[in-house]
């Protein structure tokens, strides 16, 4: 597991090279997102009035709904 300060040079890191990933690793970090989930995420899974992500087929085949914090979406 890492530090919050490996976590921040991680995204620093990535960002400087490609946005999306970093939103997506953001979105790891923040959600507990397991990376079996990443790649059936898509961007009207994201709720940015509520800050809720939608994840389907979680573990077990099951959907979960969880909470995002505002920095890491707005």
């Amino acid at each position: 597991m890492l530090n919050m300060k490996e976590a921040k040079a991680l995204l620093i890191a990535v960002a400087h090279y490609n946005k999306v990933y970093a939103l997506i690793i953001a979105l790891m970090l923040d959600c507990g997102l397991r990376i079996s989930e990443v790649p059936a995420l898509e961007v009207g899974d994201i709720d940015f009035e509520r800050s809720r992500l939608h994840v389907r087929e979680s573990k077990r085949n099951k959907d979960r709904s969880i909470p995002t914090s505002k920095g890491v979406l707005g």
